[in-house]
């Protein structure tokens, strides 16, 4: 009896430490999917695409620019712009890891 209380308060603090879950992946087609308890916000400016996520949680990451786990919080943010957009990233803080690719 006395196991089953330590295990259930085990699984107490691991539920309450772990409040979001989410996978993330990119299919054949090149659709990115996030499945799971994430935040996500999509805008649309001057023909540039915002995309933002935010987890808490364990996140695993199976695509090739986003692949790795992460336990805690993370945020990502990914844009999109036509091929002749000025592009200017404030990284002063050191905070942003620039990643440019062109997709054709």
């Amino acid at each position: 009896m006395y196991s089953l209380k330590i295990t259930a308060v085990f699984a107490v603090v691991f539920i309450l430490t772990l409040p979001g879950c989410a996978v993330t992946y990119v299919d054949s087609s090149g659709y990115e999917h996030s499945i799971g308890l994430i935040h996500q916000k999509v805008n649309v400016k001057n023909e540039i695409l915002y995309i933002e996520k935010r987890s808490l949680g364990l996140n695993i990451g199976l695509s090739e620019t986003d692949g790795g786990i992460t336990l805690g919080y993370k945020n990502s943010t990914r844009v999109f712009a036509p091929e002749d957009t000025k592009i200017t990233v404030d990284n002063r803080k050191e905070q942003v890891i620039v990643d440019i690719d062109k997709y054709e």
